[in-house]
């Protein structure tokens, strides 16, 4: 696990592989990756995305515009983000881009349909 740094509302891990940054917003909080996330770096994903539903934002952003490489441990982080806001009654809204590295691993997976994808972090945000 990353070194984390909290700093006006925002955590970064300075992990070489995968970058995790969170930022705390009036109505939601933002976990940002960039990198890749696959076996090896996707328990700093999960910690993060972890630390924030424990908290309770009411909504909690995944932006994954940065990620170059999407393993499907990585696809499985997000169905147990998916289950996670669910148990405790919170959303989620997880950005994939449009045709990058996530999109395509989101999509030959066939869960497009079951996690709530969004191709921008503003219409993530704006979602009704």
């Amino acid at each position: 696990m990353g070194l984390h740094e909290r700093n006006h509302g925002t955590t970064v891990d300075p992990d070489p592989l995968l970058q995790v940054v969170s930022h705390r917003l009036p109505t939601a909080v933002v976990v940002a990756a960039g990198g890749e996330i696959d076996l090896a770096t996707a328990d700093r994903l999960v910690t993060a995305v972890r630390a924030e539903f424990d908290l309770r934002p009411g909504i909690v952003v995944i932006e994954l515009s940065a990620v170059t490489f999407l393993s499907s441990i990585g696809l499985a982080v997000l169905l147990e983000a998916q289950r996670t806001a669910d148990g405790c009654r919170q959303l989620l809204r997880i950005v994939v881009g449009d045709g990058r590295p996530v999109a395509r691993s989101v999509a030959a997976s066939g869960l497009s349909d079951h996690l709530p994808l969004f191709r921008t972090l503003d219409e993530a945000l704006t979602a009704a």
